[in-house]
């Protein structure tokens, strides 16, 4: 068996690379969507999954197209950057609104294409609306873990 040697920094921690770093997150995001997923498949009447591997695997998938989402909203704030004036605001604004409202239809269209019946989205538009507040609560949650984490990192110094 081959021994690993740890490499640790000056105070004592470990050492973590921004590949492992990348991970991490992405894990802790996906396992907090499936959590969320789960809750509301469970006590709400507007999702349904049909069991906890596909929870794993559309967390999964959502979480890779969130992230192109911001990706391309990144991208279209870096286009729009420091211009002014009332119109290219205006522009701006619906530019944005424009890619979160379809880049949530594209990710249900997706879901429902790779997933079929195993998930289904049930309410107002056809479950778009029971979608986007799923999204919405994905985004609030990885926040809110975020906010946590920092809170931590601060109260040991």
């Amino acid at each position: 068996m081959a021994s690993h040697k740890k490499r640790l920094t000056k105070a004592g921690g470990r050492f973590v690379n921004n590949s492992q770093r990348l991970f991490l997150v992405y894990l802790i995001c996906i396992l907090v969507d499936m959590t969320i997923l789960n809750v509301y498949a469970e006590f709400t009447h507007s999702i349904y999954v049909e069991s906890f591997s596909i929870t794993i695997f559309i967390a999964m998938f959502l979480q890779l197209l969130i992230v192109l989402t911001k990706q391309a909203e990144h991208k279209l704030s870096q286009f729009f950057g420091d211009k002014k004036g009332f119109f290219l605001k205006l522009k701006y604004f619906f530019a944005l609104w424009a890619l979160l409202f379809f880049s949530k239809v594209i990710m249900l269209h997706g879901a429902n294409l790779i997933f079929g019946d195993k998930i289904n989205f049930y309410g107002l538009f056809d479950g778009l609306l029971a979608f986007i507040i799923l999204i919405i609560s994905f985004l609030l949650g990885e926040y809110l873990l975020t906010k946590i984490y920092h809170a931590l990192e601060t109260k040991n110094k």
